[in-house]
Formats: C-alpha cells, sequence, structure tokens
C-alpha cells in the first residue's frame, strides 16, 4: 500500500483533458476545461456563480486561494464560448424546506461534490486517474 506521502501526482496534458471532457457531460467538460486553462483550484470553480463570469469582455470573476486575492482572470474565446452556452445549474437544498441556494456555474454546491463523477468519468474513457487539482493546475 502507497502512503499519502509516497503517491506521485502525474499532471494532466492537452490530451487527457480532451479525452476527459468528451466523455464527460456539459458541466464537468467545461471544469476540466476551466481548471486547466486558468489554473484555478477545484474549490475555486466550484464556487463561481454565473455572475461572475462575463462573457462579454471573455473573462470571470476568480475567487481568492492559498492567498493570492480575488481577480479577474482573461479566458480564450474557446473557452468563453463553451461557458457561454452552458446553461447555470441550480444545486439541491440538503434540506426539507430549506430555501434553494444560489445556482452555481459548473452545478456543485462544493469541491467534494465533484470526485464520483470525476472517478466515473476517468473509468468511461479509459484514462488514467488523474485528481482535479494535478489536472487543472
Amino acid at each position: 500500500m502507497v502512503g499519502k506521502a509516497e503517491r506521485k501526482k502525474v499532471p494532466s496534458d492537452r490530451m487527457w483533458i480532451e479525452t476527459f471532457h468528451e466523455h464527460a457531460d456539459r458541466h464537468l467538460g467545461a471544469l476540466v476545461l476551466f481548471m486547466f486553462e486558468t489554473g484555478a483550484r477545484i474549490g475555486q470553480a466550484t464556487a463561481i456563480i454565473p455572475d461572475d463570469f462575463d462573457g462579454a469582455n471573455e473573462r470571470v470573476w476568480m475567487p481568492s486561494a492559498k492567498g493570492v486575492e480575488a481577480q479577474w482572470v482573461r479566458l480564450s474565446p474557446e473557452l468563453t464560448q463553451e461557458l457561454t452556452d452552458l446553461p447555470p445549474k441550480r444545486i439541491r437544498s440538503r434540506r426539507k424546506g430549506e430555501r434553494p441556494p444560489k445556482a452555481k456555474l459548473f452545478g456543485y454546491a462544493a469541491k467534494d461534490g465533484v470526485y464520483g463523477k470525476w472517478h466515473r468519468v476517468c473509468d468511461r474513457a479509459g484514462i488514467l486517474h488523474i485528481m482535479p487539482h494535478a489536472a487543472g493546475r
């Protein structure tokens, strides 16, 4: 058994990202492209709401993380188009009678909601299981 300190993080490359994107649903596919292009952490990406995306100016308001302040980040025209075509998803409320939370651009309430689906996409695509942090950064 390999301990946490002994695990080697394997970064993704463009081919891995494209294969993952082809086999993922629209929201998870857009998320992986977004993380790869911007270097966003999974927690930053899942925190983005539709109002943070400015398609007209090809940019997104990136939340702060690990000592980096929140800031506008430029997007490629291709990623801007993908995000423009992406319908925002309102996340489900966990408690009965609780007011539904705001919609999220990628449709995940938090970073933990990504992992199960992420692994299933890797299996379906027949690609190495690379975790979101290594894939996006």
